[in-house]
């Protein structure tokens, strides 16, 4: 049964690292992809087998960068993209 296990989907490392391909491709710059590092670095780095991007954790980022436009170079269009992206990997 599911239930009994910890396992929940992640963005591991390896994975960001093909979604930060990815959104060069779709046109983001150096500095929109610091700001996306910024915001899941602690998510990615994290050690043992925690390690990764949750949909909670997901979510929660999305939801900064939308509230917090001042704050990073990212357009709505590119926040929309990210999260499509990273939800690809869960």
């Amino acid at each position: 049964m599911g239930i009994f296990f910890k396992d929940k989907p992640k963005v591991n490392r390896e994975e960001f690292k093909k979604v930060r391909q990815h959104l060069r491709y779709e046109g983001f710059h150096d500095n929109d992809i610091k700001d996306i590092e910024k915001i899941y670095h602690g998510d990615i780095e994290e050690g043992g087998p925690d390690h990764g991007i949750d949909k909670k954790e997901l979510d929660r980022g999305i939801k900064w960068l939308k509230e917090h436009k001042s704050k990073h170079s990212l357009s709505e269009n590119q926040i929309k993209i990210l999260e499509e992206e990273l939800k690809k990997k869960l």
